[in-house]
């Protein structure tokens, strides 16, 4: 009986402790704007404002689809500011949280943010100072101007963090080498964001539009700079991949399996749901 003790107390210690289910999901919401603010963000860029029936109508069918997939952090892109993540949270359970840095994209005014109901390791929300990033003989660089990171941790499970960064890069909309090499100095930039923030976390999360293919440099370097894995190449393996642009990308964790949820008439991006354990 005594030896049964002691092997039980063994593997408790040695053996790796499993995550309780954690759900995470990636929402573009297509030029959310907000018509409260009493703005309209975008020098270049000029988008019309919803009526506040269409915009809160648009809110509580994203707050429907986090509460009936049980979701735990949602990643925004293409939204106008923070008044929009608040106000999102606003159609939520009690108990959400919005992290959220001002973007430096002023051509488009979109910006990303992150809810959660995690519990945020303090002082770990960051903006990486929007860094730049730069490709060989490059001296001018390109800056990752709409990009977020912070450090969660699992109610269940407190001695495990898990740094999180979400970032929208450079559209892919009327593309050419020129944008194509843009977006590649912003992958890496956002490759140094997380290889700052990781150091201090157990596990990484990387979600959002990134705007390209699974085979691009983009991706590849992401894939194999940080050792990343893509959750939809890894779990959905029926078909081929319903969004080719926006991912989550993970390492330190098991993915138990991925979704894609219509988002249409709002958004003509699929949000991608990745389930890890």
């Amino acid at each position: 009986m005594r030896w049964r003790v002691m092997l039980f107390y063994l593997l408790l210690v040695v053996a790796p402790q499993a995550w309780s289910e954690l759900r995470v999901l990636a929402l573009n919401a297509e030029w959310l704007w907000s018509p409260t603010d009493g703005k309209v963000e975008g020098d270049r860029v000029k988008v019309r404002e919803p009526s506040l029936q269409n915009y809160h109508q648009e809110l509580a069918h994203y707050a429907s689809l986090i509460v009936e997939h049980d979701v735990d952090l949602v990643a925004l892109a293409e939204i106008e500011g923070e008044a929009v993540a608040q106000d999102l949270k606003e159609h939520l359970p009690k108990g959400w949280k919005v992290a959220f840095r001002q973007g430096r994209d002023t051509a488009t005014g979109q910006d990303v943010a992150v809810l959660t109901r995690l519990l945020i390791e303090p002082g770990t929300i960051t903006d990486f100072g929007f860094p730049k990033g730069y490709l060989s003989g490059d001296r001018k660089g390109k800056m990752l101007t709409k990009v977020l990171g912070l450090r969660v941790e699992h109610p269940d499970m407190k001695e495990q963090r898990v740094a999180v960064v979400t970032a929208h890069l450079l559209s892919r909309r009327n593309d050419s080498p020129g944008k194509a090499s843009k977006r590649l100095k912003q992958a890496q930039a956002l490759l140094n964001a997380i290889d700052e923030i990781q150091k201090q976390a157990d596990a990484v999360i990387v979600l959002g539009d990134l705007n390209d293919l699974p085979e691009s440099p983009v991706l590849q370097t992401l894939y194999t700079g940080l050792a990343l894995i893509d959750a939809a190449e890894e779990c959905d393996r029926k078909g081929p991949r319903l969004s080719q642009v926006d991912y989550v990308l993970y390492r330190g964790l098991r993915c138990k399996q991925t979704r894609y949820l219509p988002l249409r008439p709002y958004s003509d991006h699929p949000a991608v749901l990745a389930e890890f354990y």
